[in-house]
């Protein structure tokens, strides 16, 4: 009895300290944070201008707007008030470029959980984006765009300009491309579909699985993994003649494409240890 008392003023005490200092009621997507804070800031670019976004470890949305201005807006929870206080949105001009900084202060890793950043972006005449740890997702790029990415899931949806991805940690995933998409990684899947123009990827260990659109109109298709599988899909009466090898593993034409056809566009595929499928 005294056993089962106890746990019950156990139970009771944990509920009335968890009401106290405002938990969610769900863990969500910050986990166990008592506290949060809205963080906005707009910043007017001019035309023309080279923007770069740079984040230690928020994950960050950015999609297109008619507005002469920056907009950026987000959410950041964690353990303490002083350290959600020193987040911070900031703007520098270096080597022609336009640079926006959405930082954590020194020493509060330990007490944020973390922050979710959306980005209205205006037009400008080329867009990069750095991040340490967190997930990138742009929407319509409206200017060549280059992420980097340390750790964290990269997303890019219907791009009609020229894209470069990097990131050493991460699944990449392109939904649509009508221009040149280049994309590398070292640990993770690249999953792109629907690209319509030409192809580079690169990764050390990951699978990639592509699809292309009817309406490819590229010159190159290269895939290219040290361990992983890789599968293509074509479009009927896809033109390309096929290169194809593996270390350790099978090839398997399914789309029967010649491997010589004069003046056709290559499709070149290797990997070291995994299967090529072409479909």
């Amino acid at each position: 009895m005294k056993r089962s008392a106890h746990l019950t003023a156990l139970t009771a005490l944990v509920a009335t300290a968890v009401a106290t200092v405002g938990y969610p009621s769900s863990a969500g997507w910050f986990g166990f944070s008592p506290f949060s804070r809205v963080v906005d800031a707009t910043f007017r670019l001019g035309s023309g201008t080279r923007l770069e976004v740079r984040t230690s470890s928020f994950d960050l949305t950015l999609v297109p707007d008619s507005d002469s201005a920056l907009r950026v807006h987000g959410t950041v929870r964690g353990w303490s008030r002083r350290g959600l206080d020193g987040v911070t949105v900031t703007r520098r001009a270096s080597d022609g470029r336009t640079i926006v900084s959405i930082d954590k202060p020194a020493g509060a890793f330990t007490h944020i959980v973390g922050g979710r950043f959306t980005l209205h972006v205006p037009r400008v005449s080329a867009l990069d984006v750095v991040s340490s740890s967190g997930n990138v997702s742009v929407s319509n790029p409206s200017a060549p765009l280059g992420i980097r990415a340390q750790s964290g899931g990269v997303l890019v949806d219907r791009a009609r300009v020229p894209v470069t991805v990097m990131t050493s940690s991460g699944n990449v995933v392109v939904n649509g491309a009508t221009a040149a998409l280049c994309a590398q990684t070292r640990s993770g899947d690249v999953r792109a579909r629907d690209i319509g123009a030409s192809l580079s990827l690169t990764s050390s260990s990951g699978d990639q699985r592509v699809t292309i659109a009817p309406t490819w109109s590229g010159t190159s298709l290269a895939l290219q993994s040290t361990s992983g599988n890789i599968d293509v899909s074509v479009p009927r009466g896809f033109r390309g003649v096929l290169h194809a090898t593996t270390r350790s593993g099978d090839v398997r034409n399914v789309a029967r494409l010649p491997t010589t056809l004069t003046g056709a566009p290559s499709l070149d595929v290797a990997t070291t240890s995994g299967d090529i499928t072409i479909h």
